[in-house]
């Protein structure tokens, strides 16, 4: 017997320690102390991810150019070069997730047994220790008084009970109860929002791609990854510009793209910078714009040195254009945008034309051919004395590149839920309010009615006193403490 007893005790030993760790675990995950540690935590490191130059935003060698190569290996090492798709971040939202949860789940059977079981009966000195009360002695009946505080209460919306002995009765009413759940659809909308970011980040993506006009491509960069992620589908930019103010100073950005699936056209949209293109649950951006440094035609004016009218000819790169006015062929041999020369060597100094320069061939009727160079900015410059025709350069219109961020965000839909929740709980949170009104009847000794009447509310007790105070009125009550 007694080796029994030691076995039990020794097994009871055993598995009572296990118990306690668990418990302790779970306080711990569910106490304010854990969860407002968890906040300072990610607000810090999302103060970090806002200092420190983040690579999927990061132009190509901007971080080497920004950090020291020892700096750069610490905060490479840390994840702080992409702090928001860390593991370590991902971990701590895990975690305060958890610390929600089980908070919530703890407090939440406490508040839910408190609202279906309230305290309906109180005795007079109960309701003289509320923070609003008052007392009055009625002529009418007992039955009488009962039932106009009943139908007062309901007339300014409270929910009411009643309960009765030979001695007294209690007329309860309440109103705005389930405003006490607030605080969970604020837990459960942070929960929300904290799951759609984690989801981003283990499953979304952000990336760049630069395409020319008329080209198209479905594969996207990821920056600070110097990877590739190959889309379903095509991206086609058909055009780009740019529209400007009065002082030059670019107004807005813009890109035709077309999305091609499978060989076919299936979407298309003139994009902006705020207006994004969506498709297949990934979102394209205009994010910059700029001047590939190809032309895409030339406009030339000609005419011969007997002074004939000029003509107007359009020359496009690659392009021979016969001119069947005269019987010439005009071809564009060399572009320079941005001309300028470094003693004998023709170079150009930017991709935008600033000062463009064409070199033209010209062939005659008779198979004669001429070379010449033509400024944009210099119209009267005429390279070559010996053919008889003189070409002007009037305009050049470049090809240009669209800058697109494309990204893939499968927890957008789960962030906008838990954003629109948060601010429906918000709004229970701050208009609405726990009141409760106790209305204890009785007779006294003098046959009298008298009347003690007493309200909380939890919040908005300004609001509430108010609310109080017309139903004193309407009662006509005397005296008021």
């Amino acid at each position: 017997m007694n080796s029994q007893v030691q076995i039990i005790g020794k097994a009871e030993s055993t598995t009572k320690p296990s118990h306690d760790w668990l418990d302790v675990s779970l306080r711990f995950l569910s106490s304010v102390k854990f969860g407002i540690g968890l906040m300072i935590a990610l607000a810090i490191v999302t103060i970090l991810g806002t200092l420190i130059l983040q690579a999927p935003m990061a132009e190509r060698g901007q971080i080497e150019q920004l950090y020291a190569p020892q700096t750069r290996q610490i905060l490479e090492g840390l994840g702080l070069f992409d702090v928001f798709h860390s593991s370590w971040f991902i971990a701590l939202l895990g975690l305060l997730c958890l610390n929600i949860t089980f908070a919530s789940v703890d407090r939440f059977r406490g508040t839910w047994e408190y609202l279906r079981h309230p305290q309906k009966e109180l005795d007079e000195k109960s309701i003289d220790a509320l923070p609003l009360n008052a007392s009055h002695t009625d002529k009418s009946s007992k039955f009488q008084l009962e039932d106009k505080v009943r139908r007062l209460l309901v007339t300014h919306g409270f929910q009411t009970s009643q309960s009765s002995s030979a001695y007294r009765t209690i007329v309860f009413g309440e109103r705005g109860k389930y405003s006490r759940l607030a605080v969970y659809i604020v837990h459960a909308s942070l929960l929300l929002v904290f799951l759609g970011a984690m989801i981003d980040s283990v499953f979304g993506f952000r990336a760049y791609l630069n395409l020319a006009e008329g080209e198209s491509s479905n594969q996207v960069e990821l920056r600070g990854k110097n990877s590739v992620v190959q889309l379903p589908f095509q991206i086609r930019c058909n055009a780009a510009g740019v529209e400007h103010y009065g002082d030059g100073t670019p107004k807005k950005w813009w890109s035709d793209l077309v999305i091609v699936h499978n060989g076919r056209e299936v979407s298309t949209k003139h994009i902006l910078v705020n207006d994004p293109m969506d498709y297949g649950g990934i979102r394209i951006f205009q994010s910059s714009f700029g001047s590939s440094g190809n032309p895409r035609e030339f406009i030339l004016a000609m005419k011969g040195q007997a002074g004939a009218a000029p003509l107007s000819v359009t020359l496009r790169p690659g392009e021979t254009r016969l001119v069947k006015e005269n019987g010439l062929s005009l071809r564009a041999l060399q572009f320079i945008p941005d001309f300028a020369m470094h003693g004998s060597e023709i170079h150009s100094q930017s991709n935008e034309p600033n000062n463009p320069a064409l070199q033209v061939e010209v062939t005659g009727p008779s198979g004669t051919q001429w070379k010449t160079w033509v400024f944009q900015k210099m119209p009267d410059f005429h390279a070559s004395e010996v053919m008889p025709y003189h070409i002007r350069f009037e305009s050049v219109r470049m090809s240009h590149f669209t800058g697109l961020q494309i990204a893939k965000q499968p927890g957008q839909n789960i962030i906008w839920a838990g954003s629109f929740l948060m601010v429906a709980g918000l709004l229970v949170s701050f208009y609405f309010s726990h009141q409760r009104v106790w209305a204890l009847v009785r007779v006294n000794e003098k046959g009298e009615s008298v009347l003690r009447l007493g309200g909380s509310a939890n919040k908005n007790k300004l609001d509430f006193e108010k609310t109080f105070r017309a139903l004193e009125d309407s009662l006509s009550l005397g005296s008021r403490q």
